[in-house]
């Protein structure tokens, strides 16, 4: 599946206007598995009220057809899936709502898809990215998130998510995730370097 970049930012306050508590739930391990093997994702409620027809559709139809099923439908040429990664990736506040209410469900392409653009955020949006760093995902979201960059991507990529790390004021660290994350790219940027 190729990619385009994506950015996303105001994750938290997407999550706050959804209703959602915790995001522990958006991808524990990040482990994708065969649909199969798990049992059926509870169908998410539709939300209250989402401006954007095409987020709109993709919210009535998880919440018809299931998260699991919907998203077994998505691709590439989807207008509207691709819609849901470019708005997450400029902040708006429903996509990143509908898209954390969605990651649960995916599998495999759709997995990464979203997965792919928390990570590309860790730039934009440090804070909010890291309330998702747990455990094993680290590899997932504290990394490079390209699948076959042009010549110094990565490096501008990494310089600039270990510098936003940085700036982060020590009040706002969460320092289990903060320090797993650091630490992550730092051997990112040695492997760059090499």
């Amino acid at each position: 599946m190729k990619l385009r970049t994506l950015g996303l930012s105001g994750l938290a306050a997407a999550l706050l206007l959804a209703g959602c508590s915790s995001v522990a739930s958006v991808g524990n391990s990040m482990a994708t598995e065969k649909s199969q093997d798990r049992p059926p994702a509870a169908r998410p409620q539709p939300s209250a009220a989402i401006d954007d027809p095409q987020l709109a559709r993709i919210d009535r139809r998880a919440a018809q057809e299931g998260a699991t099923a919907y998203l077994a439908t998505v691709g590439d040429e989807d207008g509207d899936w691709q819609h849901l990664l470019d708005a997450a990736a400029r902040g708006d506040a429903a996509a990143l709502a509908l898209a954390t209410k969605l990651r649960p469900a995916a599998d495999a392409g759709t997995a990464e898809a979203l997965d792919m653009s928390f990570g590309r955020a860790l730039p934009a949006a440090p804070t909010t990215i890291l309330t998702l760093v747990k455990g094993a995902n680290v590899d997932v979201l504290c990394t490079s998130p390209f699948i076959e960059p042009e010549a110094g991507v990565e490096r501008r990529y990494n310089k600039d998510a270990l510098a936003a790390l940085d700036r982060l004021p020590e009040s706002q660290r969460p320092h289990p995730a903060f320090e797993a994350c650091r630490a992550r790219l730092e051997q990112v940027a040695r492997s760059l370097h090499d």
